[in-house]
């Protein structure tokens, strides 16, 4: 493979904390894996990749999960990357791929980092008409991340809400807000929703967003340069602290010790404070009652997995957003596959959008399913049919088959049936008619109905989950 150069000043110094050098031998290290995989791959999986440089250690920061995937098989498992760095700087890198939630992560002031927005060198529309929300450290918001662009449903209302509310920073009801929920359900979107808001109806106010590791990172090494005094300025000298994924504290007493001391002198201040988890604050493992006692002496909301049809206009909120056809069918689709997590059901239509667009083809529901075999569970991986589903709901219910589509109502037969009913709308894109035929022929509001009743017990029984788990893995199997 031909490897292009860069001049000599540039790349002497890659892997040192030289921004320029670093950027200059990352830019040339793009230019020659565009040649290698050509252009249209490099555009579907490499476009507003950026770059970490720490010492030594390359992290790629991705956008969707396909990319990620992308990026590790053909980039990193072969080799491809380190070679061509290598080749450009003469020095070996370490490199990693990881999700980038944030739109600019404000860093520790000794690492490099330095976005290489693909997207903005083609001159693509900016995606927000505003200014960006430029934070008290620097660092500005994902100009993604408003409330507008945040899909409103029956799984987050209350948290929205209470949101919305603490953006009225001279009469918030709410300090400290909790937020929590599973991983990629809107915990950080809304976060930095409410910094958007606060900032845009609030010019001059000092807003505060990080992610608690890098609240930690950044304490040990005030801690070693001696510069703590810096370090406070910086944490307790705002109006409005937003922290993401407080969770990363366990088990690290100096950075809980710390963070209690810089809740209380915010809190005593009257500042508003905004704290995202995995977990309501009294089932966070490995963290001091005193915290956890904090935490609880607001307001605590959390965020549900998405319904239906919530997943589905999720669905269609993103394909808006980035200017997609898809069809509608195929949209459900993936939200019938998809139930848990708003950031893989994203990344799905995004690796669909961007699979027909490398290889030309057109967006169909056939498309779809082909284009997120290896992206889905194994249960979604093949086209289950409707008597597979019946037989193993059959099967653990231990009831016959033909109970499940015959005219019996005892309880014992009903809510087998309806969990039946349910998976066959998770796992295949039949519609409501399609299923109620196999179903004895029962119409579609009764297929409907039987849909809602398990999406709801999903989230309120947890005996109800675990059943609809073993039966997929039995599925799966």
């Amino acid at each position: 493979m031909k490897i292009r150069t860069i001049p000599e000043k540039y790349w002497k110094n890659c892997g040192e904390i030289i921004p320029m050098g670093f950027e200059k031998c990352w830019e040339a290290a793009l230019e020659n894996i565009k040649d290698e995989i050509g252009k249209d791959a490099f555009d579907c999986f490499l476009s507003e990749v950026s770059f970490e440089e720490r010492r030594g250690m390359l992290i790629l920061h991705a956008r969707e999960i396909f990319q990620k995937d992308w990026i590790e098989k053909n980039l990193i498992s072969g080799g491809l990357l380190t070679d061509i760095l290598h080749n450009l700087s003469g020095k070996n890198f370490n490199i990693k791929v990881k999700m980038s939630p944030r739109y600019s992560d404000a860093l520790p002031s000794d690492s490099i980092s330095r976005e290489i927005s693909i997207s903005k060198k083609r001159n693509q529309r900016d995606v927000s008409q505003k200014s960006p929300a430029v934070l008290a450290d620097g660092s500005i918001l994902n100009p993604l991340y408003s409330f507008e662009r945040f899909v409103v449903g029956p799984s987050n209302n209350y948290a929205v809400a209470a949101a919305k509310a603490v953006t009225k920073i001279s009469n918030s009801p709410y300090n400290p807000l909790f937020i929590y929920g599973g991983v990629g359900l809107g915990k950080t979107h809304l976060m930095q929703a409410i910094g958007h808001k606060i900032i845009e109806e609030n010019p001059g106010t000092t807003v505060l967003y990080i992610f608690a590791e890098q609240f930690t990172n950044e304490f040990i090494a005030a801690l070693a340069n001696g510069k703590m005094d810096d370090f406070h300025k910086k944490y307790r000298d705002v109006e409005v602290l937003l922290i993401d994924d407080i969770q990363f504290l366990a088990k690290k007493d100096r950075s809980q010790e710390e963070f209690f001391h810089t809740f209380n002198v915010l809190y005593q201040s009257g500042k508003q404070i905004v704290i995202s988890a995995d977990s309501p604050p009294k089932e966070l493992n490995d963290i001091e009652d005193r915290l956890r006692s904090r935490f609880s002496s607001g307001l605590s909301v959390d965020i549900k997995p998405p319904k239906y049809e919530m997943r589905v206009a999720i669905l269609q909120r993103k394909a808006e957003s980035a200017d997609l056809d898809i069809p509608k069918q195929c949209l459900e689709f993936i939200a019938h596959q998809i139930h848990s997590n708003i950031r893989e059901l994203e990344g799905a239509l995004m690796k669909v959008a961007a699979l027909a667009k490398f290889q030309q083809k057109s967006i169909t529901l056939e498309f779809t399913r082909e284009a997120l075999r290896d992206f889905l569970p194994t249960v979604e991986n093949r086209h289950i049919a409707i008597p597979e589903i019946q037989k193993a709901v059959a099967a653990y219910f231990r009831i016959p088959v033909s109970d499940l589509k015959g005219p019996k109502r005892s309880s014992n037969i009903t809510l087998p049936r309806q969990i039946a009913i349910y998976l066959c709308r998770e796992l295949t894109g039949h519609s409501l008619p399609v299923i109620g035929g196999e179903f004895g022929n029962r119409d579609h509001t009764t297929i409907l109905y039987s849909c809602r009743k398990i999406s709801q017990l999903v989230e309120d029984d947890r005996r109800i989950r675990s059943a609809i788990s073993e039966i997929r893995s039995a599925l799966s199997s």
